[in-house]
């Protein structure tokens, strides 16, 4: 077998001169930091050949960190902190000495490496593989001046080369390149078995050094192990090129053509809203033909209804007036018979007192009539009102009281003053009930409005001014707060969302607080005194007041959290919203998702103890950094409607204010004093009428009284009632005259409304937008919802045309961005002038590009593709596959030296044996079977059989390499390992029969190894590989044995230190382990030499004890370790058993 003996360096790190003598399991000992480990790096410099390429050696292998060790410092002797070093210069020899222990004949490898403080980098004078001699220390050095320094590497190649042909024959040692000197080196160090590869072998040196799981065990054994053998030829690889490129086009033409779909897609959606837009305001307009039709039939019929009454005050009129004529001619004739009668001359002062009494009893009883009367009107008046129907019968009753005492024919002062009575208790029960509700609700009612149409002059500014429109209780406090003389800000107007897509979710989840009013610090009391006291019946409830006190700005928010997506001018909103989020972070994939406190893009939101969907806000009811345009036609006529209920609210409350003053004028003693004093004179015009009566009848006869009482009658009842009846009968031939002119004048308004909203309609639906069928869908929708309650129809289309308005002109936005971006991604000049102005041709363009790409530009690329793709298949067929199957070989081969390796080793502790895996992976089962097809039938299929056609995975493979970004991702037509999945299988053994069950894999328990657990497999795989990589089957271990372990066993219990040692040992490998000493004892039992390394801090130098342990040594160790003497286990339980109890 090939040992090494000797390692000797000059002007290497810390030492002139070293030369250690190593064995079969060598230690080095020394405190972290002493510099055990960098003659473990010595060592692999030299088996490398100092191959300065990246990844290749791994100096300080088992340090925490990353190490900054190299070369160049090694050969200057840098150490600690800064740039302080050994040498400014140094020729640096690492040689190893190797020994075949069958023949005794020497090997000397190793490297000259030239290094200066001025110079970057290092330079490889030589490498040298030396079969035959042995190189001492002193070989390398030369004595100058009486000091020994590095030998001239001229010098000593021309000496070696020299020694090397006396004992060989061969001067052709030195090699330029690594590659070459490494595969030199192991040609002479190999055994029976045939030479290692390169490849395997550094890449299992390098992982024994290394020994980490910082990667899967997967990735270990895939790349570490397992060897790298390339597929491609010259033609596949061609072939595969043009496949690409062509694939590449196709894929960036179907690219251009999704995209320019996806914006025509846009403008179809721009085209479908302008269309609904179109219809639903022909709609509209057919439900303003709908109410101005009822209009006009309603004005004919109270037209019609006027015409008949005037007809009726006409005829009432004449009558009265004849009726008038009669009364006077009777009375006439009655009065000249009086006049005539002989007692007429007789009683003349009498008479005359007599009518005096007459008139003032009639004057003082139709004044008393007509207060009366009047309460009465009033009375009935309030009885018709529905707020009033509570007190409806008791006005009646009262009224019709009153009324039959006015219309007595001999008013009674004390009937009228009882029925006043009572009139007054009821009228101050309404009166009380008017001002303590009716007043005061619409004076409530009125304010509500005025406070409304405050706000929405505020939101029409705000829309005005490009701002997003806020809710109705936002605004409300915003109007509250301006009032007061506060200025604050909404945090939508000062911050927005930087990516759109996110924009919806992020509205969903601040809720209210994205329209959250910002104070100033200083305004913080005075807005909390404001809020707190505000009467707006409850529309400032649940609004947000940010304080800018207790903002934190400057903080910038982690990567990918949700606040990172919140920009905006106003620092203090945009640290208040993000606040808002705490550390959510942002996340697409359910994976993703579910490690934290996250939230999706499709409103998924995650915390540590639950999760939630958030519902987005809609794009046409966003808000933050978002104007609202559509918005200000709805909020101009809600203006406009609030303005016409402003007038009409007036007119209730002047109403109410009225019959307040009626109800409270009844219920007055002004109205009562009033009515008892014209009852009061009617009552002495009486007496003086019945005084005149007693004197007139003293002096005349029955006749001349009777004649005297029916001029009486006529002058003081018939006469005035007739005239009366006149009055009013003219007085409602007036008014019906009237109401038939305002009839008439509102048939011809309505008419012609009616005429301009027909006009209105036809052309709305004679628009190239108005779409008919969407039209008669949604009238007869209207209907069935609606109804004839016209109202609330055009109150919902109008919403509808609002919202229907937005969403077009937000799908107009996109539409036209994604035009814009269109043009910029694909390099295309600015269409006409004419095209960029309108969307419609905006829209035509694209959809032409679209239809071109789709018929000429992709259809020649598929075919050429679809050409490259065959051609591919082919080649594939004839030559890739033979590759593949040549490298499955080769890999089942190596699986088999790993398993030998591990089969004819002890078992692990547990009684554990490990196996390589190699699982094919499903997806690439039928293309497995198709390459060993080609192997067993050969490419072609003929009429005994053949391997099929190429499977459809292939050409999934083909696309997957040719993707762009798939450079350098794995891909199995390049890389045969890429076919299955590596794991190594733990087996247990059944101690008797030997015979072994899977347990597990070592990717299984990685998770829950403690941490000897951990890393005990790290030296099964890094022993194995290594063993494979030297060929060391059958126990054929004649050649290169060679591993190093760095922190050897760190963290290890004694246990699995034991065994992985004994492993390590029944391999056959050569060890050389570095380790801070903590497990010296245990390592006793095993070491054949030892060093301890000694720093000297003072002059920065370092000194080697070196040790050697005899076999009695190794063999006492043993005796006491239960691993290799399990009879020890068995004596301590016997005497534990019969042990007396204490």
């Amino acid at each position: 077998m090939k040992r090494l003996e000797h390692v000797r360096v000059v002007n290497f790190y810390l030492s002139p001169a070293e030369d250690l003598r190593i064995d079969e399991i060598t230690g080095i000992f020394g405190a972290n930091g002493a510099g055990k480990s960098s003659w473990l790096d010595a060592i692999q410099i030299a088996m490398l050949g100092a191959n300065a390429s990246a990844g290749v050696m791994s100096f300080n292998a088992q340090a925490d960190d990353k190490s900054k060790r190299t070369i160049r410092s090694y050969c200057l002797g840098q150490y600690g902190e800064g740039n302080r070093r050994a040498r400014d210069a140094a020729t640096t020899y690492i040689t190893l000495v190797w020994r075949d222990t069958e023949t005794g004949m020497p090997i000397s490898t190793g490297v000259c490496i030239y290094a200066a403080e001025d110079e970057d980098k290092h330079e490889v004078l030589g490498r040298y593989v030396a079969p035959g001699v042995d190189l001492a220390l002193g070989d390398h050095l030369e004595t100058v001046d009486g000091v020994p320094e590095p030998r001239d590497w001229k010098s000593f190649r021309l000496v070696l080369a020299q020694r090397s042909e006396n004992i060989t024959g061969d001067r052709d040692i030195f090699f330029e390149d690594a590659k070459a000197y490494v595969n030199a080196l192991l040609t002479a160090l190999r055994g029976a078995r045939g030479v290692p590869a390169v490849l395997p072998f550094t890449k299992a040196f390098r992982f024994a050094l290394r020994m980490r799981f910082d990667k899967s065990v997967d990735y270990i054994i895939r790349n570490d192990i397992i060897e790298d053998r390339p597929t491609k030829t010259k033609t596949f690889r061609e072939i595969t090129e043009s496949f690409r490129k062509l694939n590449e086009t196709v894929k960036r033409v179907s690219a251009q053509i999704e995209a320019g779909k996806k914006v025509a897609g846009s403008y179809s959606v721009v085209a479908i809203k302008t269309r609904a837009v179109a219809t639903w305001r022909a709609l509209t307009a057919r439900i303003e033909h709908a109410i101005a039709n009822e209009v006009h039939v309603a004005a004919i019929e109270r037209r019609n209804a006027a015409e008949e009454a005037r007809t009726q005050a006409i005829a009432a009129f004449d009558q009265a007036t004849d009726e008038e004529k009669t009364l006077a001619t009777k009375h006439q004739e009655t009065r000249g018979l009086m006049v005539s009668h002989s007692a007429h001359k007789n009683v003349g002062q009498a008479q005359h007192d007599r009518q005096v009494a007459v008139e003032r009893l009639q004057e003082h009883s139709v004044a008393a009539a007509q207060v009366l009367l009047g309460a009465v009107a009033g009375m009935r008046n309030a009885a018709k009102e529905e707020e009033l129907a509570s007190f409806a019968k008791q006005l009646n009753d009262s009224a019709g009281k009153v009324e039959a005492t006015a219309r007595a024919p001999a008013l009674s002062v004390t009937e009228a003053m009882a029925a006043c009575g009572d009139m007054r208790e009821i009228a101050r029960s309404v009166a009380s009930h008017l001002l303590n509700k009716s007043m005061q609700e619409s004076a409530r009612q009125l304010r509500e409005i005025e406070d409304a149409l405050v706000d929405v002059g505020e939101s029409i500014k705000r829309v005005s001014d490009g701002k997003a429109d806020l809710s109705k209780r936002a605004q409300a406090l915003l109007s509250e707060f301006s009032r007061n003389g506060l200025s604050p800000t909404a945090v939508c107007d000062v911050a927005r969302v930087t990516d759109p897509t996110w924009q919806g979710v992020i509205e969903g989840y601040l809720g209210s607080n994205v329209e959250a009013l910002l104070v100033d610090s200083a305004d913080e009391a005075r807005a909390f005194r404001i809020y707190r006291e505000a009467d707006r019946r409850g529309e400032v409830f649940n609004v947000k007041v940010a304080r800018t006190s207790q903002q934190k700005t400057g903080d910038r928010p982690r990567p990918g959290s949700v606040a990172e997506l919140i920009e905006g001018t106003n620092p203090v909103a945009v640290a208040y919203l993000r606040r808002q989020f705490g550390n959510l972070m942002r996340a697409d994939r359910d994976e993703e998702a579910l490690a934290g406190e996250t939230l999706t893009r499709d409103g998924m939101l995650v915390r540590w103890g639950d999760f939630e969907r958030v519902r987005p806000v809609p794009e046409e009811r966003q808000k933050l950094g978002i104007s609202a345009p559509g918005r200000l036609e709805q909020l101009k006529r809600t203006q406009q409607q609030l303005k016409t209920r402003e007038v009409e609210a007036k007119q209730v409350v002047e109403h109410w204010r009225q019959r307040y003053q009626e109800m409270a004028a009844l219920a007055g003693d002004e109205m009562a004093k009033r009515l008892k004093t014209t009852l009061e004179a009617a009552a002495q015009a009486e007496v003086d009428l019945r005084t005149a009566n007693v004197r007139l009848g003293e002096v005349a006869d029955a006749e001349y009284l009777r004649l005297c009482d029916e001029v009486s009658l006529f002058e003081r009842q018939l006469l005035p009632t007739a005239r009366n009846a006149v009055d009013s009968a003219r007085e409602a031939r007036v008014r019906a005259g009237g109401e038939f002119a305002n009839a008439e004048k509102a048939v011809g308004g309505a008419l012609d409304r009616l005429n301009d909203v027909i006009d209105r309609t036809k052309a709305a639906e004679s628009g190239p937008d108005y779409d008919a069928t969407f039209a008669a869908e949604q009238w007869d929708r209207l209907l069935e919802r609606f109804g004839d309650r016209y109202g609330e129809m055009t109150t919902f289309a109008g919403r509808r045309i609002d919202d229907t308005t937005k969403e077009r002109d937000s799908a107009l936005s996109k539409a036209s961005n994604g035009f814009g971006e269109y043009l910029a991604a694909h390099h295309h000049a600015a269409p006409e002038e004419d095209v960029q102005e309108d969307w419609g041709r905006q829209s035509a363009w694209i959809n032409a590009e679209v239809d071109r790409l789709e018929r000429t530009d992709l259809h020649n690329y598929q075919a050429q593709a679809d050409d490259a793709y065959k051609a591919a298949q082919d080649t594939f067929r004839t030559d890739v596959a033979a590759r593949l199957y040549e490298n499955f070989g080769m890999l089942e081969d190596q699986l088999r030296r790993l398993k030998h390796a591990l089969d004819n080793c002890p078992t692990f502790s547990n009684g554990e044996r490990y196996r390589f895996k190699a699982t094919l992976r499903d997806q690439f089962k039928k293309l497995d079977k198709f390459i060993r097809d080609v192997a067993a039938y050969g490419p072609e299929n003929d009429l005994l059989g053949g391997p099929g056609d190429v499977p459809e995975e292939f050409e999934a493979l083909m696309i997957d390499k040719t993707l762009v970004g798939n450079a350098g991702v794995p891909n199995p037509l390049d890389d045969y390992r890429e076919f299955y999945d590596f794991d190594i299988e733990i087996r247990s053994e059944d101690p008797t029969t030997r015979e072994t069950t899977p347990v597990g894999h070592l990717s299984e328990r990685l998770g829950a190894a403690s941490g000897g657990e951990y890393r005990a497999p790290l030296y099964v795989i890094a022993g194995a590989a290594l063993a494979s990589a030297y060929r060391m089957d059958d126990g054929k271990n004649d050649g290169l044995r060679l591993i190093l372990l760095d922190e050897a066993f760190d963290k290890m219990d004694m246990n699995n230190l034991v065994a992985t040692m004994r492993y390590i040992e029944d391999l056959g490998l050569q060890v050389v382990l570095a380790s801070p000493g903590e497990n010296k004892g245990a390592l006793d039992a095993f070491l054949y030499r030892y060093y301890d390394v000694l720093r000297d801090p003072v002059n920065n130098s370092l000194r080697f004890e070196g040790h050697d342990v005899s076999v009695e040594t190794r063999l006492a160790m043993r005796a006491d370790l239960p691993e290799f003497h399990p009879e020890l286990i068995d004596e301590e339980l016997a005497m534990m058993e019969f042990q007396p109890a204490v």
